[in-house]
C-alpha cells in the first residue's frame, strides 16, 4: 500500500514529504565504493557504514520528494574536483 512518508535531517531542519511511498517504488543497494565511503568519513560519520564498509541507499524518483521545510540548508559538494555531486 503506498503512503506518504516523512523524511528529514538528523537536526530536523530540513524536512521532507515522499509520495506514493511503496517498497516496489524505491531500490535499494548497499554501495561499498570509496566515493561513498570517503563521504561518510567527510560528514563526520562513519557510523553510517556497515562492518565492512557499506552504505546503505535509498534510491526515489525525485518527482516523489517534495521539500516542506529547510531547502536554504540543502548543499552540494564534491570531495575531489572531478567527483560525484552529494
Amino acid at each position: 500500500m503506498a503512503k506518504e512518508v516523512q523524511v528529514r535531517c538528523r537536526c530536523g531542519e530540513v524536512v521532507g514529504v515522499v509520495a506514493n511511498a511503496a517498497p516496489q517504488k524505491v531500490n535499494r543497494a548497499v554501495c561499498y565504493c570509496d566515493d561513498c565511503q570517503a563521504f561518510a568519513h567527510q560528514l563526520g560519520r562513519p557510523d553510517l557504514l556497515d562492518d565492512r564498509g557499506g552504505s546503505d541507499i535509498i534510491q526515489i524518483a525525485p518527482a516523489s520528494l517534495t521539500l516542506v521545510q529547510g531547502q536554504h540548508r540543502i548543499a552540494g559538494l564534491r570531495l575531489t574536483a572531478k567527483g560525484l555531486f552529494r
